[in-house]
């Protein structure tokens, strides 16, 4: 019986909105593992990384990864390379945990985060494009090797952007209502 949902995927997919409307739709509550490493610290995760680093921050996800593993029925929002470690695989994967990995294209993804300044970069690298192609090639086989469900989004189900999630995530959630039921 599926007691836990995890949303995996590249940072800008929509983890986080697909969260809360998932947790509408089945309603579960909803935890982001970047917001309760914000809440933890009571700074941004750009903040955490730029004064502590990288390796400090992931100690942070994992620490958080403990705690969520603990909880039943309740859909969880990762940070995009979460996954990739195998610490944090074998705190939170356990065998009632169903794990979505939101696929989105590489173009979109670009589209998306063009105009926020507020992540930090992973590789430390200027050109957007060049790091997403990066992190993409260094994560593609972990997101689709771990992952249950692959859901790719469709961008025209409506002509706003939340409506458009809102939609997504009702399929995604029918899609998981059907895999409970088994």
């Amino acid at each position: 019986m599926i007691d836990k949902i995890v949303l995996i995927g590249m940072r800008g997919c929509g983890k986080s909105h697909f969260a809360s409307c998932l947790s509408n739709e089945l309603g579960w509550p909803k935890i982001d593992t970047d917001d309760e490493i914000e809440d933890r610290t009571k700074k941004k995760i750009g903040k955490i990384v730029k004064d502590d680093g990288w390796e400090s921050f992931r100690d942070l996800e994992f620490s958080v990864c403990k705690k969520t593993s603990l909880l039943k029925n309740v859909i969880i929002s990762t940070g995009g390379g979460l996954i990739t470690f195998e610490r944090n695989r074998n705190v939170l994967l356990g065998e009632n945990t169903l794990v979505v990995f939101l696929f989105t294209d590489l173009k979109e993804l670009l589209r998306r985060l063009e105009k926020d300044t507020t992540r930090p970069s992973l590789t430390g690298k200027s050109d957007l494009q060049e790091e997403m192609e990066q992190v993409w090639e260094e994560r593609k086989d972990i997101y689709f090797k771990y992952s249950d469900i692959v859901f790719r989004a469709k961008n025209n189900l409506s002509n706003d952007k939340r409506g458009n999630v809102e939609k997504n995530a009702k399929i995604l959630a029918q899609k998981i209502k059907e895999l409970m039921k088994k």
